[in-house]
């Protein structure tokens, strides 16, 4: 019997979406020296669908305001695609939080809170059905 460290899990497979290409880089960074992989970054919500297939995110972190298009409406394509999705938005009103879940978000940060992005645990994102 071999004796040694456990295997490592898989890193999380994450998809940003945001229309800020310096957000999507800067969400890499942070995520990276967490360990997890940033598989996919789009603009828009068409590219982020077409990315969907070929990437296979087991996470999507989406912006609400995506240069004319509204981010809620990418949030219920990714969860009617079985994507869990976290939003990280400038917005941090009851309006648009309560919007984010009523649309199938599992999770809200504000972009003025982006190290409780750095400290967030992804996996249970990944693996939880009610919102947290």
């Amino acid at each position: 019997m071999r004796q040694g460290n456990p295997p490592a899990s898989p890193a999380i497979r994450v998809l940003v979406v945001d229309d800020h290409p310096a957000v999507r880089e800067g969400l890499a960074l942070l995520l990276a020296a967490e360990g997890i992989d940033v598989c996919a970054e789009s603009g828009a919500r068409t590219g982020a669908l077409e990315h969907l297939e070929e990437s296979r995110p087991d996470l999507a972190i989406v912006d609400l305001s995506l240069d004319g298009e509204d981010g809620l409406v990418l949030v219920g394509d990714l969860k009617a695609r079985g994507v869990p999705t976290l939003v990280y938005s400038m917005h941090n009103d009851t309006r648009h939080v309560a919007g984010a879940f009523a649309a199938g978000a599992l999770g809200y940060v504000a972009k003025s809170e982006s190290s409780t992005l750095a400290r967030s645990d992804p996996h249970v994102l990944v693996r939880s059905d009610p919102p947290v």
